[in-house]
């Protein structure tokens, strides 16, 4: 349903990243964490982490408007939502509170918890790609970003992610003479 809301948009035109973002909360998100409460320990095997970001990700660049070629953490983070598995936790965590199996107190624990391994994620290391430097360089906190509140665009997209119609971006894939401005 998500991919059929999709098709009605681009980068930078056809349905707005505002409009993307409600399907993403309304749409998206409620399909993806039906029943999640029963099936949550799947999200401890790396193989259902790496699938659920490979399904997120045609979401986030619907939300952000950014191109193909921005990595899905730097997407993450600059839209200001968490990795899919990371947000399936939060959402039974929210239901945990909901029903009373845990505290506000124990919540609030719960998600700083999440977001400490956002940021985890999103810390360069020697073992994870080099993907994202630019967005990293710009947002290095993920947590002051998450509680940010910003209106994305085409254009925005393109700044933090260093992914756009920049000399020297185009440059690398030889589209332009040189990588330097006029």
């Amino acid at each position: 349903m998500f991919q059929r809301l999709r098709r009605m948009s681009s980068a930078n035109w056809g349905v707005s990243q505002t409009t993307a973002m409600v399907n993403y909360k309304a749409v998206f998100l409620p399909r993806i964490t039906y029943a999640a409460e029963i099936w949550i320990k799947c999200l401890e095997l790396k193989k259902s982490i790496e699938k659920l970001g490979s399904i997120q990700r045609d979401a986030l660049k619907a939300v952000t408007g950014a191109y193909n070629t921005a990595s899905t953490a730097a997407l993450q983070v600059i839209a200001g939502l968490m990795p899919l598995d990371l947000e399936i936790k939060r959402h039974c965590a929210r239901m945990d509170l909901r029903n009373g199996r845990c505290t506000p107190d124990e919540y609030d624990a719960k998600i700083n918890e999440l977001l400490d391994i956002w940021q985890d994620r999103w810390n360069p290391t020697q073992d994870t790609p080099r993907t994202g430097d630019w967005t990293r360089n710009l947002i290095p906190c993920v947590k002051t970003r998450y509680g940010l509140p910003m209106k994305m665009n085409h254009y925005i997209s393109q700044m933090l992610t260093g992914h756009g119609d920049f000399y020297g971006k185009l440059h690398s894939f030889k589209l332009s003479p040189s990588p330097n401005c006029r």
